[in-house]
């Protein structure tokens, strides 16, 4: 297969061919304009019509180099792109979902300890109560189940959450965007399904 740099001098050869060839042609027709004599005027029509030939000849050629050239670069545009097209889809396809999954897991297990450290203050606020301790009403706490309804409890647990979302992504956090954990799946599918066509 012919190189770039080949196929690139070839078109400059072929531009300055066609220099010349034009030049010679534009001085030929002004010679046969002012030849007075058929004797004079037809050997010019013989070389005219050579040049002219040649001159449609050097431009088909240069047309199929141009065409040669877009080809090597298109070939080498794509050589170059290809370890980034198969680190997009190993990206999207293997890692993407490992490092969600990860994430979800993280989520549900952040829920859990939430659940179990609501719970255990719900458990404290009713030891407290039934030892007759004297500030039992400020240890009182919801049950998990209550305070995800949405009972007054000790707001710091989600603030905390919040605080580390926050550090994730401020703009999201300040506009109250909330979605499940159902969410980081269709995120996967999304970003999977656009990487598809690579």
């Amino acid at each position: 297969m012919a190189k770039t740099e080949d196929v690139q001098q070839q078109k400059v050869e072929l531009e300055a061919t066609i220099a010349g060839l034009t030049g010679e042609i534009a001085r030929l027709e002004v010679e046969h304009g002012t030849a007075d004599t058929l004797a004079v005027a037809e050997p010019l029509e013989q070389r005219l019509a050579i040049a002219q030939g040649k001159l449609r000849r050097a431009r088909g050629e240069l047309l199929l180099t141009d065409q040669a050239l877009a080809r090597l670069r298109e070939a080498a545009k794509d050589a170059a792109q290809e370890p980034h097209r198969r680190a997009l889809r190993d990206l999207a396809q293997r890692t993407l979902p490992e490092r969600v999954e990860a994430y979800r897991v993280a989520l549900a297990s952040l829920a859990a300890a939430g659940r179990s450290v609501v719970q255990a203050l719900h458990d404290i606020g009713n030891e407290a109560e039934q030892a007759g301790h004297s500030r039992a009403a400020e240890l009182a706490h919801p049950s998990a189940e209550d305070f995800a309804s949405g009972a007054a409890g000790r707001v710091e647990l989600a603030y905390a959450v919040f605080g580390e979302i926050f550090r994730l992504c401020p703009a999201y956090v300040a506009q109250n965007r909330m979605m499940t954990i159902n969410a980081l799946g269709r995120l996967t599918v999304s970003v999977q399904n656009l990487v598809k066509g690579i």
